[in-house]
């Protein structure tokens, strides 16, 4: 099957697509199969590319048996092309099919996880769960999917006895899509951050960030957390509460971001206000998006986020 046609099969999954955008005669559309090179087409078929944290370029040029300069000079072609995106925030960089291509293949991925052990299926029955025909077969029997997805006329080793057809594919998707929609709403609004000195802490987040505090007048320092000072952000939309008797998160690992007017500003008061710089002002889309990270007084890791 043409690359032509596998990318419009995977933009014609999922989502409706976005509106089209008025581009000059000089620059080829996404899916014009003449103007992608071999190597090019190599590329947008690695499976890993339509996953929304994406590959680094070592990892596309390993994947295509190429050398990493010409696979970036590859990639940057493909960004042209508006077929590859770089992904915000990932250090070093990394690159991922842009979303009207990517939402197709994660609907092929999700429709193959639903295969469990001992069961099989094929890559035209995926197709036509997902798409109600079979113009995508061939693009996901190339995308590797998972050894359950087998592709049209391969042997079936013994171990999978079962195969299960593309009805019962759909009725598993649509099972699945009635359990996310009555799930409880879960939505984050409620932060307690770890304090040392309750005080030092208040100040900073009040001066720094413009933070409205509620102080309780009795605070001790025990575990109890009912009369710890609750804290709401300047939009006045989410909150939460500092607590003590809690070692502070210095290092990353789920870390929270505040989208702020200016970094610069910021990371000047967190200075003057006791925190610490960690990462300055970096650009993530060179002149319209940046991201910092600091630390408080106590030592949490807190990340910052600035749109021009």
């Amino acid at each position: 099957m043409a690359l032509a046609s596998v990318l419009r099969e995977f933009a014609d999954v999922g989502l409706e697509p976005p509106a089209e955008e008025v581009v000059g005669d000089d620059v080829p559309q996404p899916a014009d199969e003449h103007a992608l090179g071999k190597r090019q087409r190599q590329i947008v078929e690695v499976p890993g590319l339509a996953a929304l944290d994406g590959m680094k370029t070592a990892e596309v040029a390993a994947a295509i048996g190429y050398d990493v300069p010409n696979t970036y000079v590859a990639l940057q072609v493909l960004t042209r092309y508006q077929v590859v995106e770089q992904v915000p925030g990932k250090e070093p960089q990394h690159w991922r099919l842009v979303r009207r291509y990517r939402v197709g293949s994660r609907l092929f991925a999700r429709l193959a996880s639903y295969i469990q052990p001992g069961e099989w299926t094929t890559a035209g029955d995926v197709s036509i769960a997902a798409r109600g025909d079979l113009r995508a077969t061939e693009a996901i029997s190339r995308a590797g999917l998972s050894e359950r997805v087998l592709a049209e006329g391969a042997n079936v080793p013994a171990a999978m006895g079962q195969r299960v057809g593309w009805d019962e594919l759909a009725r598993r998707a649509a099972k699945a899509d009635e359990r996310r929609r009555t799930m409880t709403r879960a939505q984050l609004n409620y932060v307690q951050i770890p304090v040392l000195d309750l005080d030092e802490s208040i100040t900073f987040y009040e001066e720094v960030l413009g933070w409205k505090v509620t102080r309780h007048p009795t605070v001790g320092t025990v575990a109890d957390q009912s009369g710890y000072p609750e804290f709401t952000d300047s939009t006045g939309q989410a909150g939460g509460a500092f607590v003590l008797g809690r070692v502070p998160s210095r290092e990353p690992g789920i870390m929270p971001c505040i989208a702020v007017d200016s970094i610069a500003s910021v990371l000047e008061a967190v200075v003057q206000f006791g925190g610490e710089v960690v990462k300055p002002r970096t650009a993530i889309v060179e002149g319209t998006d940046w991201e910092a990270t600091f630390r408080d007084p106590a030592g949490n890791a807190f990340g910052l986020y600035e749109h021009a």
